[in-house]
């Protein structure tokens, strides 16, 4: 893992695993980074990004609070439905990300094979 500024995250490639990072080992979601957005004069604005702990059921908001609601309240199953992007409007130009190499993700790849058993 290494920790790169807002400049250099935005110039890496769709695909890329990310999280937000702040100082002292404060980590976001595990994020997939997609295509850059840009502005007029070409200068990467945003980017579109995908959590792999988040799911969206359904169409709007509503939907998901029901879904949240009734997990709450009777424990039942909601799968994730990781088909959903989302675009990082903050624009926050002093943020730092931490971004995962090949081995990390593999590394996590393997830990989540192992859990697989235990489900």
């Amino acid at each position: 893992m290494r920790i790169v500024n807002r400049k250099d995250f935005l110039d890496l490639s769709s695909g890329t695993i990310y999280a937000k990072y702040r100082s002292f080992g404060n980590f976001s979601e595990i994020s997939i980074k997609y295509d850059t957005q840009y502005d007029n004069d070409g200068i990467g604005m945003d980017w579109l990004y995908m959590e792999l702990n988040y799911f969206f059921p359904g169409q709007n908001s509503n939907d998901l609070f029901e879904k949240c609601e009734q997990m709450e309240k009777d424990g039942s199953d909601c799968p994730l439905e990781l088909d959903s992007f989302m675009r990082d409007g903050l624009f926050e130009l002093d943020r730092l990300f931490a971004v995962y190499s090949k081995h990390d993700v593999q590394l996590m790849i393997s830990k989540l094979q192992e859990s697989i058993s235990n489900l």
